[in-house]
């Protein structure tokens, strides 16, 4: 069994402490003893990992409970000390990290929506303490350019979300914006990111999704969520009973941030002329200018929850996609003037293991 020493010549024993040097002293010969058959210095186990970083918060699932921190702009992880010593945890940490979703380009004629930003999910495992940066991308613009920022984190990158176009195909991204009547939605680029910083390793997994392909007169396109597709195969969701091509594409469900299963990076939903849904997708999508109803992805304690609520329309103007949800913008409506919507911003949550 080990033991702590503290029969010997010289300065004050102290504290022993793990993977580092007793302090310089004199030991007796039952010290030396010790230290050679009996294990050497006892160190006190340090049960799970120690760190700071964004805003925190402890939940538990039966018997595992875990700590988790919030990350809503540039920031760093600090992890001050592994886990280590008999009976402790994994030094694993589960990442979420979601891009700035696409905005949607402004106009006189209809829209697509922007697509939601590139997501990856999945566990790290930390070798050593330090300082760990993270960038979080900010929402796509309401211009021709709407795609949104990138997020990074430990050398994993999430793309931003296509924006959505206006006579144009839309753009692609981590999912893809919805285009014009006509001209289809873009091309998802997030695939799987695989940690490239001294002292962590792991594969986190990517999704993404395509804008709404090819839409009939006067609709434009939903635009992709990180769980599927824009258009009618993404709802029906309980602000938009009825989808159609104009629906924001879903989002993916996680529940890293405080146990609740919130959904994030949705679609933003098409504007049309009249008469159609224009859903933003849950997970933060705006809502499509000019449709029926036209509401954006709704917040907790909706049962397909967002983080934050997406916007709704505001006439022929798309809503913004949800703050921190990595949600598409909606498009605009076939009115002058008209406005689409912004791109949510990304986030990054981290969660592990502080007991089981």
């Amino acid at each position: 069994m080990p033991r702590f020493m503290g029969n010997r010549m010289g300065n004050s024993p102290g504290t022993p402490t793990a993977n580092q040097d007793a302090n310089p002293a004199v030991y007796s010969i039952s010290d030396q003893y010790a230290m050679k058959t009996d294990d050497g210095w006892a160190v006190p186990p340090n049960p799970y990992i120690s760190a700071s970083g964004g805003t925190t918060g402890t939940y538990s699932v039966g018997p595992i409970s875990y700590k988790y921190h919030v990350i809503t702009s540039d920031g760093n992880f600090v992890i001050t000390q592994l886990a280590g010593g008999s009976g402790s945890l994994p030094n694993e940490v589960d990442v979420l990290l979601v891009a700035g979703g696409g905005g949607s380009e402004p106009g006189s004629s209809v829209s697509g929506g922007g697509g939601g930003g590139g997501l990856l999910e999945g566990t790290l495992t930390f070798t050593s303490s330090g300082t760990y940066a993270a960038t979080i991308g900010a929402g796509g613009p309401n211009s021709n350019t709407g795609t949104g920022s990138p997020s990074t984190f430990c050398g994993c990158t999430a793309d931003g979300g296509g924006g959505g176009q206006n006579n144009a195909t839309g753009l692609p991204g981590g999912s893809a914006g919805g285009g014009s009547p006509g001209d289809g939605g873009g091309s998802t680029t997030q695939g799987d990111q695989t940690a490239s910083v001294s002292g962590v390793s792991g594969t986190l997994t990517g999704y993404g999704s395509n804008g709404m392909g090819t839409t009939p007169g006067n609709v434009g396109g939903g635009g992709g969520g990180a769980g599927g597709i824009g258009g009618p195969t993404a709802g029906p969701y309980p602000w938009g009973p009825g989808p159609d091509g104009t629906t924001g594409g879903p989002g993916r469900e996680n529940s890293y941030l405080d146990g609740t299963p919130y959904y994030w990076a949705g679609g933003g939903g098409g504007g049309v002329s009249n008469g159609r849904d224009g859903a933003g997708g849950r997970g933060g999508g705006g809502g499509g200018g000019n449709c029926n109803p036209g509401e954006g992805a709704k917040a907790a304690p909706n049962p397909m929850q967002s983080y934050n609520a997406g916007g709704d329309k505001s006439s022929s103007s798309g809503g913004s996609g949800g703050a921190n949800t990595g949600g598409g913008g909606g498009g605009t409506g076939n009115v002058p003037a008209s406005q689409g919507g912004q791109g949510g911003s990304g986030i990054l949550v981290l969660r592990y293991k502080t007991g089981s």
